[in-house]
C-alpha cells in the first residue's frame, strides 16, 4: 500500500525517498483502504526501513500453502532472474517450484520463458530483456529452491500461520549465505483446503444430523 524504493545512493536521494514514503500514506489507495477497514484517515505514523540493497541475481515470492488451492503440505515458489519487481509486478512469465513440506523434496518444476526483468542500475531500477541463453534457465538450483522452503517453514511455524514471503539470492554471497528474506505477511488464500472424501462425508453426516 505503500511506496518501495530501489537502488537509491546518496544521503539527498535518501532524504527526499523518505518524504515520499510519508507521503504515500495519504494517497487515494491508502486513504479508501483506511475507510473500507475503519481506520482514522490520519492514523498512519509510517517508520521507514533504509536497508542495503541486496545485489539480486535472481529473486521472488514463495507460499507456505497453495494460494489457489488452500493445500498447506506445500511451499510454492516463484522467481525471476534479477530483482523482485519482477515477480510480484505479475508482468511477464516466471519460473515455478513446488516444495514437499515434510521432505523439502522439488515435487514440481514449471520454467517459463522469462523475456524481461527488473535490474539495478547506476540509480533506481529498470525492466530489461532476459540474454536469449538464461530465458529457459531456472533462476534457482535445487538446494536453493530447498533452503527457501526451509526459511519459509520457519517463518511460518514462529509466526504460527502461513506465509507470504519475499526473497533474493545476492550474487555477491556463496549458498547459502547468498539467500535473503526480504519481507513475510499472512498468506492470501483464494480457496478453502481440498478436502478428502471422508472428510465430505463426515460434515455431511454432520449437517444431516445436527440437532
Amino acid at each position: 500500500m505503500f511506496e518501495t524504493y530501489l537502488n537509491v545512493r546518496g544521503i539527498d536521494e535518501v532524504l527526499e525517498k523518505i518524504k515520499k514514503v510519508w507521503a504515500s500514506a495519504y494517497t487515494s489507495r491508502a486513504i479508501a483502504f483506511r475507510l473500507n477497514k475503519g481506520l482514522p484517515i490520519l492514523g498512519d505514523e509510517l517508520g521507514v526501513a533504509v536497508l542495503k540493497m541486496v545485489n539480486a541475481c535472481a529473486s521472488g515470492i514463495g507460499f507456505t500453502i497453495d494460494p489457489i488451492s488452500g493445500d498447506d503440505t506445500k511451499v510454492v515458489l516463484e522467481s525471476n532472474w534479477g530483482l523482485g519487481e519482477g515477480v510480484v509486478s505479475g508482468e511477464g512469465s516466471v519460473d515455478r517450484f513446488v516444495v514437499d513440506k515434510k521432505t523439502l523434496e522439488v515435487l514440481e518444476r514449471a520454467i517459463g520463458e522469462k523475456s524481461r526483468h527488473v535490474v539495478s542500475k547506476g540509480i533506481g531500477a529498470k525492466w530489461e530483456e532476459v540474454p536469449l541463453e538464461k530465458r529457459s534457465v531456472p533462476c534457482l538450483n535445487d538446494p536453493e529452491i530447498q533452503e527457501i522452503g526451509r526459511l519459509a517453514l520457519e517463518i511460518e511455524r514462529k509466526l504460527g500461520c502461513p506465509q507470504d514471503i519475499e526473497w533474493a539470492i545476492d550474487s555477491d554471497f556463496h549458498f547459502p549465505k547468498n539467500i535473503f528474506l526480504l519481507q513475510t505477511r499472512p498468506a492470501k488464500v483464494v480457496a478453502k483446503k481440498i478436502e478428502s472424501t471422508s472428510d465430505q462425508i463426515i460434515d455431511l453426516m454432520a449437517k444431516l444430523y445436527r440437532p
